[in-house]
């Protein structure tokens, strides 16, 4: 059959429309592709940068917690909640909600440490103030018994003085290092002490050195008693801060993990066939 020269032309204008068509529709897919390659890129960068933006707010955090540990100064203290308002802010954009209950936790153990810390502080001071004057009372009774040819009083005075500067030494001690065989030393010193002060004071006929050996030994017995709340305050701190040593690598463990999570290749331009 003959084809005429218009049948052809027309065949082919035809052929050509159809291609162009084609070409433009994959091209209109591929720019879609493009277009949703680069939201999920722009998607994960961002969530990168939030997940980034939380471990650096955690170990600052964290850091501040040690700082305070270690030198007690305020300014850590703000630091500390400056970071962890930042970190709660963060990790539920971030979709880290798991980590949310353990930043709650980390804030309130490190209250906790620090009303701790305080109470241990004012009782530390209560020891002293206490100490002092009892050790005042102990020597105007020694230097008075001697004066009166008083003995007994001298004898007792003395040694329940001797007691009290080894009590009060070992408190030192145990304020610097937490040893326990510091606490239980200062303890057993100022038990002798009392028991000095005790066995005294039936023998005292002197009003005066009767009025002083009492006063010295309920300043004593109040040292002691503030003593004794300066290690439940201290068990007390240590316990929040060992839950703070827990709950910190804990939250950081969380937060490397999700930032592995996220995709570490871009999203490829699907080809385009013709």
């Amino acid at each position: 059959m003959n084809i005429t020269v218009r049948t052809q032309l027309i065949a082919g204008f035809g052929l050509l429309g159809l291609l162009v068509l084609a070409i433009g529709a994959a091209g209109v897919l591929g720019v879609g592709a493009m277009n949703a390659s680069k939201i999920a890129l722009t998607e994960t960068g961002a969530q990168s940068r939030l997940v980034s933006a939380t471990k650096l707010d955690l170990a600052d955090a964290r850091l501040a917690g040690f700082n305070w540990r270690s030198r007690g100064e305020e300014v850590f203290v703000e630091r500390f909640d400056t970071a962890v308002g930042k970190l709660t802010g963060e990790v539920g954009e971030a979709g880290l909600a798991d980590i949310l209950p353990l930043a709650d936790n980390y804030s309130a153990a490190f209250a906790q440490a620090r009303q701790a810390a305080a109470i241990r502080t004012a009782n530390l001071e209560t020891v002293h103030d206490e100490g002092r004057a009892t050790r005042q009372n102990l020597t105007e009774i020694s230097e008075t018994a001697y004066a009166d040819g008083d003995a007994e009083a001298a004898y007792y005075a003395g040694r329940a003085q001797e007691r009290l500067l080894l009590g009060r030494l070992y408190v030192d001690r145990y304020a610097v290092s937490g040893l326990a065989e510091n606490a239980e030393r200062a303890a057993t010193e100022f038990a002798s002490a009392l028991d000095a002060l005790n066995t005294l004071l039936p023998f005292l006929q002197n009003p005066q050195r009767r009025a002083l050996t009492t006063e010295a030994r309920d300043r004593l017995e109040r040292a002691a008693s503030a003593f004794e709340t300066v290690l439940e305050q201290t068990r007390a701190r240590d316990a929040a801060l060992a839950q703070m040593d827990s709950l910190g690598p804990e939250m950081t463990v969380l937060a490397e993990a999700a930032c592995w999570a996220r995709p570490t290749k871009s999203p490829r331009r699907p080809a385009a066939r013709f």
